[in-house]
């Protein structure tokens, strides 16, 4: 039995049962009486990781040892190049074309960049008079040509490859329409009709990596170390969730973070920008169809090559083919009828997708994304910290089946008995909302007629701090106080641990503690017709 399970599922355990066990409430109590120390808890530790150790050591290859590293070699074994290779080798060189280099005009203006709607909305309509009404034609019709080919690659199996040549065709097409018209000389070099991407530098980086030391600001850059992991976790992090959802797969977070780790490890001697999951990148690759990371790797090869052999190739491609790259792959992952969703099953989800998406296009990407996450966090801790307490009653023609009263109208309430099931787990931040609830409903319950016992069903509750104990204690003296006995329901090992060390077991008598609801109300009621009033 693991550290936090009860004795019976949470969702069964109100079932129809025997009657009180006397053998089952011996060993609830028992529960905890031969605590671990803390040495004892660290060998224990100790001789599990040496036993998972040795079993992998048992099962796994050098191939297996060297996966965990590099994830790459686990699916290369089993890719299926027949289906797969043609596709992820057109992503590669979508991708490739649109990284040398990346720029985002598709109105011919050259604009500062900027993360935020308004500041972008601000700087197109202050130079909307330097705007080229050519680039833009030349970039709609660029966003024709992709729509096209992602059409036409939908319609059938065969023509699927269309898919991801796309960004391909429209990268050619745009090299060789402003080469042979010279359109980016035409009608002065200052002032072009197509801004061409221009002259870029050949050459692959050199190694820096002896920069390093000394270190200079340890401070400093530590700080800017963990502000930049931590901005491009959650951009990773947005872009690879949304994928796995989309293509219905699992997304190993710890995978992930291990390659970037690397990834930057290398980078780093390179003086190379930091690596993370781009949201354009990604975007074209999900666009055009890529199946596994063999994109990404094919596109890092041919991007090396071409700047060691191809950069002049590339120096008369127009600016405005990379925005609409950009724009048709972005545009595949807004998902508008998740949101018709979330609207239509739960509202407060809704409303977050609202706000972190106003959040996104006024702040950012990034802040955005932290906003959603400060909102999401938020809303768990306010929903613990203000949980259900359901008063529950037993349905007719049961033994021991309970329930919400409020759901079920015909259900059976326990004379003198007040039954009560806490939906979160008990601690600092919602102990006060929890004693207010339990108070008004002991109070209704007196003032409906003679209140004899009040029983917790504390199956939901998977954990419990200080706080919590320290609630159980006051609520127990209340209710002794008005000659109320207190009794527990299905607790967790946990929360019997806790009890037993603070001596509220020995407070509570015996007959308060059972494994479930059944046995609770019918001690309570044997105790009721033997005229026990109080402890």
């Amino acid at each position: 039995m693991g550290f936090d399970e009860p004795l019976l599922d949470s969702s069964s355990e109100e079932a129809s049962l025997p009657s009180c066990s006397s053998s089952r409430a011996k060993l609830l109590l028992e529960w905890g009486a031969e605590e671990p120390t803390a040495v004892q808890r660290a060998q224990r530790w100790l001789q599990r990781s040496r036993e998972r150790f040795a079993d992998k050591r048992q099962r796994y290859s050098w191939l297996d040892w060297l996966s965990q590293l590099l994830p790459c070699l686990a699916w290369l074994s089993s890719y299926n190049v027949k289906e797969w290779l043609a596709v992820d080798i057109l992503a590669g060189l979508s991708v490739t074309c649109m990284e040398v280099p990346q720029s985002k005009y598709l109105l011919g203006l050259q604009l500062p960049r900027a993360a935020r709607l308004p500041t972008q909305i601000h700087a197109i309509v202050t130079h909307i008079h330097d705007a080229s009404w050519r680039e833009f034609a030349m970039g709609s019709a660029f966003i024709l040509v992709l729509v096209a080919f992602k059409l036409l690659g939908r319609r059938s199996k065969r023509l699927a490859f269309l898919k991801a040549l796309g960004p391909l065709t429209v990268c050619l097409l745009s090299i060789g329409v402003t080469s042979r018209w010279r359109l980016y000389e035409r009608p002065s070099p200052e002032r072009p009709w197509i801004h061409e991407v221009g002259a870029v530098t050949p050459g692959l980086p050199s190694f820096t990596a002896g920069w390093w030391l000394p270190f200079r600001s340890f401070h400093t850059q530590l700080l800017l170390a963990v502000m930049i992991c931590l901005l491009d976790s959650l951009e990773a992090m947005s872009m690879a969730k949304r994928l796995a959802l989309i293509h219905g797969y699992d997304h190993n977070a710890s995978q992930d973070f291990r390659a970037m780790g690397l990834a930057n490890l290398v980078g780093a001697s390179f003086s190379s920008y930091n690596a993370t999951g781009s949201f354009s990148r990604s975007a074209v690759n999900n666009d055009v169809g890529a199946k596994t990371p063999l994109a990404g790797g094919i596109c890092g090869v041919l991007l090396a090559l071409t700047l060691v052999f191809l950069t002049p190739f590339f120096t008369h491609m127009s600016k405005n083919v990379q925005g609409a790259i950009i724009i048709t792959g972005v545009l595949g992952l807004f998902d508008w009828r998740e949101g018709a969703f979330l609207y239509r099953v739960h509202t407060p989800d809704f409303l977050l997708w609202l706000v972190a998406f106003a959040a996104t296009l006024l702040l950012g990407v990034v802040e955005g994304i932290g906003v959603a996450i400060l909102l999401s966090l938020l809303w768990t801790v306010y929903k613990t910290a203000f949980p259900r307490i359901v008063k529950l009653a037993r349905l007719p023609d049961t033994a021991g089946l309970y329930r919400n009263a409020k759901l079920y109208q015909q259900s059976v309430e326990e004379p003198g008995m007040l039954l009560l099931r806490i939906d979160a787990p008990i601690y600092f931040a919602n102990v006060q909302p929890i004693k207010e609830r339990l108070r008004r409903l002991v109070r209704g319950a007196q003032e409906q007629g003679e209140l004899r016992w009040v029983v917790l069903n504390l199956s939901p509750v998977t954990d419990i701090d200080v706080a919590g104990v320290h609630f159980l204690e006051s609520l127990l003296e209340e209710l002794q106080a008005s000659g109320v006995r207190l009794a527990l329901a299905n607790p967790h090992q946990q929360v019997v641990t806790l009890l037993r060390r603070a001596r509220l077991l020995e407070r509570l008598g015996e007959g308060a503690v059972h494994d479930n609801m059944q046995d609770a109300v019918e001690s309570a009621r044997a105790a009721l017709a033997a005229g026990q009033q109080g402890p």
